[in-house]
């Protein structure tokens, strides 16, 4: 008879659930993904060097999601910015959101290379970045021969359904069946993958036939474009909604926040266009000011609704304990956003600067020169102050714990009832050590020797117990406190230790 021992608190992650790939699985998982990853990244950096060596206003207009139209790119040179800036800010931006996704995506499967589905999770960031922020569609435009590298990588048009059949398409339409634990869930999607994965590969071979989605009339393509990622989307409500514990609701949240705005914000903006007013006279005056400003909201909310795919997802690992990797996602966060704030500080004084100096001096090299220094500068303690706020925010342990038990021991004094008392102190421990689960015996109350050794009265007398009644045992009382990112109840073992037999 076999005993195995389960440790307090140990908890049952998506990778223990599926078991590590082994052998030459592992070996074609790490192979695949060098392979996806070489090739986005290759793609990726030689459509950004098309982007830098092409300073014009067309190149600006067709570089894929966030295309700078020329109406936007004029409303900006009227309030005095100038285009080589606006130029600069565009390249800038765009390589803190690619950068963002790449870094993310790195993480999570360097440390945890033997999960498939982490292996899904990284290919899918970096490619769906790649297919965002990369100007790939300027590659193929001024480079015809990466046009089919282009297409394989993803190439995202509103209006066209070639992203469907790239791999930043169909990886990205696998996570949303499979994250987070690699199981379709409802059952049949598996089967809607599998309709999806053919007709994508006949479309493929047979690119002038009835497969070909590009093809087809204008309502079939747009239903086809909509429907096949909603079908996702459900896929992850449901699983949200019905076959997730507790736990697993914590570590996934925000990560469902992130894919519902991703989906709502295309269509919110799409109906709060200022286009549409002019079939609506008297609602509102478009001017080219308007609509300038309308395409810089549109870019800011499209920016902050894909940017929150990879934020929640090192989020969820951060703070709820998702795939167990938390330390080195800490540190992807902490230089990601001083990356991208010391990015913004950088743009936003070469603008004020060039405003100060522009009569002083024709050219922007002064400004250019503060604004590198004073960025330099920084550094040191904005990396320390977000050090700082995101150990305060998710990192209980590391973030000042004394404070947290000195403010018990005030609270001491208020306490009158023992309940009370002991739901704060399992919520301090919990708060400041961050345990799966916290076991609390309290000692049990010895009875008086006087009393012990009192005559009992007969039986007779003795009042019956009610039906059901069960007489107390000596043991000693448990709470048990549970943290957010701890497993579900059935999923926890006993505080100290649990003997399961094994015939």
């Amino acid at each position: 008879m076999a005993k195995t021992r389960v440790r307090a608190g140990q908890l049952l992650s998506a990778g223990a659930e599926r078991g590590p790939s082994r052998g030459w699985r592992l070996a074609a998982l790490r192979w695949l993904w060098g392979v996806v990853t070489v090739l986005a990244l290759v793609v990726s950096v030689a459509a950004f060097v098309a982007l830098a060596s092409d300073s014009s206003l067309n190149a600006l207009s067709t570089v894929g999601v966030f295309a700078l139209s020329p109406r936007l790119a004029s409303g900006i040179q009227d309030l005095g910015v100038s285009l080589e800036l606006v130029e600069r800010a565009d390249l800038i931006f765009r390589i803190l959101g690619f950068v963002t996704f790449v870094v993310t995506a790195a993480v999570i499967f360097v440390r945890r290379s033997r999960d498939w589905m982490m292996g899904l999770t990284s290919a899918t960031l970096i490619t769906f970045g790649s297919s965002v922020f990369a100007p790939l569609p300027l590659l193929a435009r001024n480079h015809p021969g990466w046009s089919w590298t282009v297409s394989l990588v993803g190439n995202i048009q509103p209006d066209l359904p070639f992203f469907g059949r790239s791999l930043g398409g169909l990886s990205f339409l696998l996570f949303l069946y499979l994250f987070p634990d690699g199981r379709f869930i409802p059952r049949f999607t598996r089967w809607i993958a599998a309709a999806v994965l053919g007709h994508v590969l006949l479309w493929s071979l047979a690119p002038g036939s009835i497969f070909a989605v590009d093809l087809w009339p204008l309502p079939l393509r747009v239903a086809w474009i909509v429907a096949v990622p909603a079908t996702g989307l459900y896929a992850q409500v449901h699983r949200y909604a019905f076959d997730s514990s507790p736990a697993r609701r914590h570590q996934t949240q925000l990560v469902l926040m992130a894919l519902g705005t991703i989906a709502a914000v295309p269509p919110l903006l799409l109906a709060i266009s200022p286009q549409l007013s002019q079939a609506l006279p008297g609602l509102a005056v478009v001017t080219p000011r308007v609509e300038a400003l309308y395409e810089l909201i549109l870019l800011a909310f499209l920016a902050a609704a894909l940017l929150a795919l990879p934020l929640s997802i090192a989020i969820s690992v951060l703070r709820y304990g998702l795939w167990d990797i938390d330390l080195f996602v800490n540190r992807a966060l902490v230089y990601g956003s001083l990356t991208a704030s010391l990015g913004l500080a950088y743009v936003a004084a070469i603008v004020l600067l060039q405003q100060v100096f522009s009569d002083v001096t024709r050219g922007s090299t002064v400004a250019a020169t503060i604004s590198t220094l004073a960025v330099s500068a920084l550094f040191r303690p904005a990396k320390n102050r977000f050090q700082a706020l995101i150990d305060r925010r998710f990192n209980r342990r590391k973030y000042d714990a004394e404070k947290t038990i000195a403010a018990f021991g005030l609270r001491l004094r208020d306490h009158v009832n023992l309940d009370s008392l002991e739901a704060d102190l399992l919520g301090v421990v919990g708060e400041t050590m961050q345990c799966a689960c916290v076991g609390l015996w309290l000692r049990p109350i010895t009875v008086p020797s006087s009393v012990a050794t009192a005559p009992r009265p007969p039986a007779s007398e003795e009042p019956e117990q009610p039906a059901g009644h069960r007489e107390q045992d000596a043991r000693p009382e448990q709470a048990i406190y549970q943290s957010d990112h701890a497993a579900s109840p059935n999923q926890m073992s006993d505080p100290l230790e649990d003997r399961v037999n094994r015939e």
